[in-house]
């Protein structure tokens, strides 16, 4: 079930960010256009670094609250 929902996940925003922004959801993928955008692309890029990683986190920490509430 973890598969479907992690695909469903990328899919949706793909669909929805890329169009609207052109944004990335891998953060190797947007380090290399941001080196060559300059400037503005450089100064935001740290967003698509941090995100992901405070992004883990949170599901990490819902993981182990979940978790522990259902057992």
């Amino acid at each position: 079930m973890a598969g479907i929902v992690i695909g469903l996940t990328l899919a949706f925003a793909h669909i929805v960010g890329s169009p609207l922004t052109g944004t990335s959801v891998n953060p190797a993928r947007s380090i290399g256009p941001a080196l060559f955008a300059g400037d503005e692309a450089l100064n935001v890029l740290w967003v698509f670094i941090v995100g992901p990683l405070v992004g883990a986190v949170l599901a990490a920490l819902a993981y182990r609250y979940f978790k522990k509430a259902l057992q």
